[in-house]
This record gives C-alpha cells, sequence and structure tokens, in this order.
C-alpha cells in the first residue's frame, strides 16, 4: 500500500517550511515530517532540506493532518515516526494516503522492538531505524521516490 490529501478547510494552519526551494538547488518536491521528538524532526528536515527538498514539519498525528491539508501544494512523501503519542505513524499514513493516493510513505522508528514495528515485513511502507545518518535517510527516501 501507498500513502497521498485533498479535502479544503478554510480554517487550516500554515505549514511550517523549514526550507524554499531556491534556483541553484534542484525541487525534489515536498515531505511532511512528523515526530514527537524536536530534535529528529529538526535533524531529518535539514538533512532533506540540503537535498533539495521542501520540508514541512509536524510534532505528531494530529498536527500533520492539519499540515497536509493546508499544505499549497502536493505532499510527495510522508516521513513519519511510527511511535508517538496521539497515535501511530501507521494510522497516519493509512489517512493521509486515503485523501491522496500517489503519497509515498517513509516509516522510521527507533524502538524496533515495539508491536508495532516488529515485523518490518508486515508494514504497508518501508522503516528506517534512528538514529539514522544523512546518508542513510537520504538513500532510503530516494528508493521510496524512485517507485513512482
Amino acid at each position: 500500500m501507498k500513502y497521498s490529501a485533498e479535502e479544503s478547510d478554510s480554517a487550516r494552519p500554515t505549514p511550517r517550511e523549514t526550507s524554499q526551494p531556491t534556483p541553484d538547488r534542484p525541487v525534489g518536491g515536498t515531505i511532511l515530517v512528523v515526530d514527537d521528538e524536536p530534535m529528529v524532526v529538526r535533524a531529518a528536515a535539514q538533512i532533506l532540506s540540503r537535498a533539495g527538498f521542501t520540508v514541512i514539519t509536524a510534532d505528531g498525528p494530529l498536527d500533520a493532518e492539519a499540515r497536509f491539508e493546508a499544505a499549497p501544494g502536493p505532499i510527495r512523501l510522508l516521513l513519519t515516526d511510527m511511535v508517538m503519542p496521539d497515535g501511530g505513524g501507521r494510522r497516519l499514513a493509512e489517512r493521509l494516503v486515503a485523501r491522496s493516493p500517489s503519497l509515498r510513505v517513509l516509516f522510521m522508528s527507533g524502538f524496533t522492538e515495539h508491536d508495532s514495528v516488529r515485523d518490518e515485513r508486515a508494514l504497508p511502507a518501508p522503516l528506517i531505524t534512528k538514529p539514522f545518518s544523512a546518508s542513510k535517510l537520504g538513500a532510503a527516501v530516494s528508493d521510496v521516490l524512485a517507485e513512482l
């Protein structure tokens, strides 16, 4: 299953964008990064911004859904933590992909023994374990987006 959104709501929050594409960088599209750990969000956003992506960040599933709906254009990839308060990444991905079937998903987790992560083969999208390096994240994102 691949994960994507389309509904309108005039009272939506403005997305937090950590990077704007510039003429000297390739535009890789927009990635929504969701994690309840601010350091992980900042690190992932910085890595992805340097790779030429526009990044929208969210601190949990509820925030992510609002930012997804408020995004000024399509989001290519959801990079989401699997284990978070207020719901996990799998349920978030299911809801967003139901809205936008072309959305790709990459899960991340530092809790590989958690029930929601234990069997990677049962996941509907690839998983990258935390902590990860810039090169490992870049390769994982490239692999997921190459499926298009």
